[in-house]
């Protein structure tokens, strides 16, 4: 089943926001992404986002405080960060415009 089309205006507004100098004093809230959601299912999410939050917190921290996990997280990621940096793949190596 093909999925619906969603109108991309929730999330223009989130990136100007989040993108402009007032991010800060702006916080972007559940309603902001998803205006029509129902209450239950904003809830729903609001709380879904605090637990994945939460997680990503723990990670971070287990990681950070364990020299053993950092390391395994270089060698898990080493291939990734390695292509990312293969010359000819960013915009500016593309074009030939720092000739004079």
């Amino acid at each position: 089943m093909p999925c619906a089309r969603r109108d991309a205006a929730p999330f223009r507004t989130w990136w100007s926001r989040v993108s402009s100098p007032a991010m800060s004093k702006t916080p972007i809230t559940i309603k902001d992404l998803f205006p029509d959601l129902a209450p239950e299912k904003e809830k729903e999410a609001e709380e879904n986002l605090r637990r994945y939050f939460a997680f990503v917190a723990r990670l971070y921290d287990r990681i950070a405080s364990d020299l053993h996990e950092q390391e395994r997280l270089q060698v898990l990621t080493e291939e990734y960060r390695l292509r990312r940096m293969e010359a000819g793949r960013s915009f500016t190596s593309n074009h030939n415009d720092t000739e004079t």
